[in-house]
């Protein structure tokens, strides 16, 4: 959630690589790493690089809106509507399962 404070913010996110924020936020986010992995740069470089190359705030805070609580929690509310309109033979944490893979929402991630 940090990342999306800062995009919102107007303030340049710097990150850890991690597939899942790489995936998810792409070129709004500076990545770096301690040991040169990927050619990545150290922290303090990568700072440096996301002042530099910051994005506009409004282009900024139109990606961040994607991420409110309605739109994270909507695949949720339809999930729990179809596991109590199909009061079938799979359990709740089945449907949940199945449906997180055909959507493939990590529903724990958060940061």
């Amino acid at each position: 959630l940090k990342l999306v404070e800062y995009i919102y913010l107007g303030l340049p996110p710097i990150s850890y690589l991690n597939k899942g924020i790489e995936e998810e936020f792409g070129d709004f986010v500076t990545f770096y790493s301690s040991v040169g992995w990927r050619g990545l740069p150290s922290l303090d470089l990568a700072i440096e690089m996301a002042i530099e190359h910051q994005i506009p705030r409004e282009i900024m805070r139109d990606f961040a809106k994607k991420f409110t609580w309605d739109k994270v929690l909507s695949p949720l509310r339809l999930l729990l509507s179809e596991i109590s309109a199909n009061n079938n033979s799979l359990s709740v944490r089945d449907e949940i399962h199945e449906f997180t893979s055909r959507q493939k929402v990590n529903l724990l991630s958060s940061s």
